[in-house]
């Protein structure tokens, strides 16, 4: 299901009318790089100096001058499918469906083949930021790096569905923190302890006005901290 967004209501939009300093992330172009992905220059541009002559993201979890220090002129901005003022708005997209129903297959909770399911998610994320051409499909599916692993559907599964979220951040982390694929590692500034966040805290007014709840849920979830599993991600 696609929403379109009105004209100028797109906030990505907005936001790149009036600062320069957002940049895509180095771990999705690393992976994308490393998957022969074609959805890279859809997702990325080409950083302003044409002597970088690739697509550069930005380290995540840096310190501030480090941080400033990469180039904005070096890095690349996130492609233009997602900053024009018109741009889709996506609820829960075609691909999405596909990957739950893969994996569904996979755990045994429905007949079906997992591995077409998987390989039909692809191709509706691809053909999302519209890359249609067989061949280049073909190309892609057929690589070791992209083919179904049955010996481990989560890994395929959650590599991939993380890409197709691309411009959906939080169904991206939520679905990372679920089937822990792909392996993320906290940047060098992480002042958790070189773990990555699984939750928000709960706001101080959960405490002052819900206290009895607010105990209850900490005695059964554990600690009110960053690091903290929710009840999806309990491994």
């Amino acid at each position: 299901m696609f929403i379109q967004a009105h004209r100028r209501q797109n906030p990505a939009s907005a936001w790149f009318e009036t600062r320069d300093d957002f940049r895509i992330s180095k771990t999705m172009v690393d992976q994308l790089y490393a998957l022969s992905d074609p959805r890279l220059p859809v997702f990325a541009q080409l950083p302003s100096d044409a002597s970088v002559g690739k697509y550069v993201g930005g380290a995540n979890g840096l310190s501030n001058s480090d941080a400033n220090s990469q180039g904005f002129a070096k890095t690349s901005k996130p492609g233009t499918y997602f900053l024009t003022s018109a741009s889709p708005a996506v609820i829960a997209s075609y691909s999405e469906t596909l990957f739950n129903l893969a994996e569904a297959a996979a755990r045994g909770y429905i007949s079906g083949d997992a591995e077409q399911y998987y390989k039909n998610a692809i191709t509706a994320s691809l053909n999302q930021f519209g890359i249609t051409n067989a061949a280049t499909i073909s190309t892609y599916l057929d690589q070791a790096s992209v083919k179904y692993d049955a010996s481990n559907y989560a890994k395929s599964i959650g590599t991939q569905k993380w890409i197709a979220f691309f411009g959906q951040g939080l169904d991206a982390f939520t679905e990372w923190r679920r089937l822990d694929y792909p392996v993320l590692t906290a940047g060098p500034a992480t002042v958790l302890d070189g773990k990555l966040p699984s939750r928000l805290f709960y706001p101080g007014t959960e405490q002052s006005l819900n206290g009895v709840s607010y105990q209850a849920a900490v005695a059964d979830q554990g600690k009110d901290l960053l690091t903290t599993k929710l009840w999806f991600d309990a491994k």
